[in-house]
């Protein structure tokens, strides 16, 4: 079917249309949105009143006005003085007396009798026609009360007006004439409220916000303060003012500038989505984080942030050692946020007291990851990439480091990965202080080199030693790790670290080396492949309780397990499938084996480990054969007797087996299996005396003696030692 583009699609009739159709909605995923739910968002959104509500309001103000149209008796208190009738009389035209002039006249008049010239003269006087309004031309009573109604109502419209705006929260519309004092409110040309935050405020907000904020610090835009989000003019001031009066900085969908940190309030939002953000800020972070605070959220997606910088984002509490809530820098979130920059020192610095920081879908390219310098507590990253910028050309680059240097039990609490990649680092895991680390899933790699190897020194992680009390309950499981790990402890150090259903791959030399003095660590279900020359757990000395169950090693390894030093109880080795050269195991002090093949002679003498008995008569008390061994605690095998002899007194002839403290043989309270009875003159013996190691034995000897009866002569091909049960 060929593709149908939108342009090309039929209308629906309109009288087809439901409202449940579905429009493909962008920015948002693989979403759509029905025609009823855009209508729906949109009254909500707009504030829209619905028909009832309008007829309802229109029908209430109609009412008002026709009851005041009908209402004649000059409800508006109009005075015959407002209209120009201030000296005229409501009287009756019969009963309507004569002028104070007229009255004069009249009087002057009957005293000296008026002559023609003077009746002519005042006759001159009189009223014309067309100077005196008629009955006709004059206004009625209804008439004159409707020109005043009108001209009251046409006078009270803009008051009325006014009124209205006032009573919907609409004080005045920008006026430019005018200046603004604090707090003085302004309606912007799309409706907005806005309110002055100087005296005197004089600029237009629909141009320029600077002195103006949204009440109640609601959605705020740089651009408001005269950034101008081409990426070339610099946005630093705009944006840190922007941050100063709103929560919520709106910046997407722009290209940014800065050349200096924005420092952000608690509570604030900063939306990165579809944005480019250009740094040039040299030794200081982009945002700022700082002396605690409660709640940042920062978004992005579609876009990303690159340049020159410290720092994409520093957070600081307020102390090293803090003792009480406020005194972290707490509730951070970064969702989606996209830093690219082989400039940017750090993708995140955290300094002294900062808990509960979320990521979540996270991609950083930078010199390093996130350094924690302090007591960080509850960090969660989730389907997150942080990737070393540097690789191979750096090596002293870190993925995340954590130290503690508040001492004591202010160390680092809660490190969590999921699903997750970190990796190109010189050390992609500098790990001193902590206290519960896991990474579950993902890949977690170190610098390579183009052939595959790791660079020189390069590790996926360093456990070293802590400066708090804590470096410990590390847990990776299921994690794909591509290069070496390392536990490199000054003191002993109890790391309770677990391996389990790892894979470990392109390592050279010990892929896990647990050098001196580090202790409590498993590798359990592990797979060891692709390496070079390598051996898959090397053990050195001061070690304890070192546990590695079923591990997988293919033919590029050289040894499986190498335990070394004299020192080092409670060392365990159970079930190696080996495929490469050399031994699956090398030790150099008792260890409990179970499951291993057995490669080579050396393995073979170790596992079971027997003399000759020569050709030769002893007497009673003399020591017939010694076996000396190291033995694991939990060990198990048996004692082997195998010899021919004569000479023996058949009522009284007893062997001794002689055991160091630790070994355990069979024994009741009469008889003890240490002791081998010959009931016959000559004969031979074949005795197979079972053994149990309660506790690790450096080295002992095993001594075989003729203990009672008489001198005994031993034939030829006699032996005499143990065998350990693998």
């Amino acid at each position: 079917m060929a593709d149908l583009r939108i342009i090309d699609a039929p209308e629906i009739p309109t009288n087809n249309i439901t409202g449940q159709e579905k429009l493909p909605t962008g920015g948002n995923g693989n979403y759509s949105i029905s025609l009823d739910s855009l209508a729906d968002y949109t009254k909500t959104k707009k504030d829209l009143a619905d028909n009832t509500s309008v007829d309802g309001k229109v029908n209430g103000v109609r009412q008002e006005l026709d009851a005041h149209i009908e209402d004649l008796l000059n409800p508006h208190q109009v005075t015959k003085g407002q209209i120009g009738l201030g000296n005229v009389d409501n009287t009756a035209d019969a009963d309507k007396p004569v002028s104070n002039s007229t009255q004069a006249t009249i009087i002057s008049a009957v005293s000296p009798k008026a002559d023609k010239t003077y009746v002519d003269n005042q006759l001159t006087l009189k009223a014309n026609k067309v100077d005196v309004y008629t009955k006709e031309e004059t206004y009625t009573k209804q008439e004159s009360s409707n020109l005043v109604n009108n001209s009251i109502s046409t006078a009270l419209t803009p008051v009325n007006t006014s009124l209205d705006l006032a009573k919907r929260g609409v004080v005045n519309r920008y006026d430019s004439l005018l200046a603004y004092n604090t707090g003085e409110r302004v309606v912007l040309t799309n409706g907005d409220i806005v309110k002055s935050t100087i005296d005197g405020n004089t600029n237009n907000p629909n141009v320029d916000m600077t002195g103006w904020r949204k009440p109640n610090d609601l959605t705020g835009n740089p651009i408001m303060f005269g950034a101008k989000g081409d990426g070339v003019f610099d946005d630093t001031l705009a944006i840190q003012e922007c941050a100063n009066n709103f929560r919520y900085l709106d910046m997407r969908n722009s290209n940014w500038k800065t050349t200096g940190k924005i420092a952000l309030r608690t509570g604030t939002v900063v939306d990165l989505r579809g944005s480019y953000l250009s740094a040039n800020n040299a030794n200081e972070p982009i945002f700022e984080f700082e002396n605690a605070g409660d709640g940042l959220s920062i978004l992005g997606g579609g876009g990303y942030v690159y340049g020159t910088a410290d720092s994409f984002l520093k957070c600081s509490g307020k102390t090293y050692q803090p003792t009480k809530q406020t005194d972290y820098a707490r509730q951070i979130r970064l969702d989606g946020v996209h830093v690219s920059g082989k400039n940017i020192d750090k993708f995140l610095d955290f300094d002294k007291a900062v808990r509960q920081v979320f990521m979540t879908k996270v991609f950083a390219y930078v010199k390093n990851g996130m350094f924690c310098n302090g007591k960080c507590v509850e960090i969660e990253i989730y389907g997150s990439i942080i990737y070393g910028a540097k690789g191979v050309d750096d090596t002293s680059t870190y993925g995340i480091k954590y130290v503690s240097p508040g001492g004591g039990r202010w160390y680092n609490e809660g490190l969590h990965i999921t699903d997750s990649t970190i990796d190109n680092f010189g050390t992609t895991f500098d790990i001193r202080d902590i206290y519960a680390m896991s990474v579950t899933g993902g890949h977690i790699g170190a610098a390579i080199q183009a052939d595959g190897h790791n660079a020189p020194g390069a590790l996926v992680a360093k456990f070293g030693q802590p400066t708090s009390k804590a470096c410990r309950n590390i847990k990776f499981n299921g994690v794909n790790i591509y290069g070496n790990i390392e536990f490199a402890p000054v003191d002993g150090i109890d790391y309770q670290a677990k391996f389990t259903g790892c894979s470990s791959e392109m390592c050279e030399g010990a892929n896990i080396f647990i050098k001196n003095n580090a202790s409590s660590i498993t590798v359990s279900d592990h797979t060891f492949h692709s390496s070079f020359n390598g051996v898959a757990v090397v053990c050195q000395s001061n070690n304890f309780n070192i546990s590695v169950n079923d591990i997988t090693c293919d033919s590029t390894f050289v040894g499986g397990v190498h335990v070394l030093g004299a020192i080092g109880d409670n060392v365990s080795v159970r079930g190696i499938s080996y495929a490469g050269t050399g031994d699956p195991i090398y030790y150099e002090r008792p260890i409990l084996i179970s499951g291993v093949p057995v490669a080579t002679a050396g393995m073979a003498n170790y596992k079971r480990k027997l003399v000759n008995v020569p050709w030769a008569t002893y007497t009673v008390s003399q020591t017939i054969a010694t076996v000396s061994a190291g033995f694991a605690k939990g060990e198990t095998g048996e004692i082997v007797v195998e010899l021919s002899y004569s000479g023996a007194t058949p009522t009284s002839q007893v062997l001794e087996i002689n055991i160091p403290d630790g070994l355990v043989v069979p024994n009741g309270s009469v008889w003890s299996s240490r002791y081998v009875e010959l009931k016959s003159e000559s004969g031979a013996i074949s005795a197979r005396i079972p053994y149990f190691v309660t506790k690790s034995i450096a080295s002992a000897d095993i001594a075989l003696i003729n203990f009672a009866g008489s001198a005994l002569t031993l034939g030829y091909h006699g032996y005499f030692g143990i065998q350990r049960d693998w």
